[in-house]
């Protein structure tokens, strides 16, 4: 159900479930009640029918973050692979190494381990 106020673009949209949920979207100002759209930047089917409505071009409301431009931009250098480790340039920094392995503590054993004295079979 969406009320279109033609000042700036306002709907109310009721959303059918259990619980009946209502959003409100103010297209003019890009703001909506459905925090997913704020967040991600990925249209719902409420803001999709409502720019249908409308007449609106939803690629206009897309992100700069997702237009190809902004990818082409982002990935336009070139980035050089690193060559072998023994053409790298030293440093007079010290090496980088891993942390020390530390061994967990185990769980403990069901059955007691033998001293080698008792490992003998007597004879009896």
């Amino acid at each position: 159900m969406c009320n279109n106020c033609s000042t700036n673009q306002l709907f109310e949209v009721k959303h059918v479930s259990i619980i009946g949920e209502k959003f409100v979207m103010n297209l003019d100002k890009r703001e909506w009640s459905y925090k997913k759209w704020m967040v991600i930047g990925i249209f719902c089917c409420h803001l999709l029918s409502a720019m249908k409505f409308l007449n609106l071009n939803e690629v206009e409301f897309i992100l700069n973050c997702f237009k190809k431009k902004t990818y082409e931009t982002v990935y336009a250098q070139i980035i050089y692979p690193i060559n072998n480790q023994h053409l790298w340039e030293i440093t007079s920094w010290h090496d980088v190494l891993p942390p020390p392995k530390k061994r967990l503590p185990e769980r403990p054993k069901k059955n007691r381990r033998l001293e080698p004295w008792e490992l003998k079979k007597d004879n009896t």
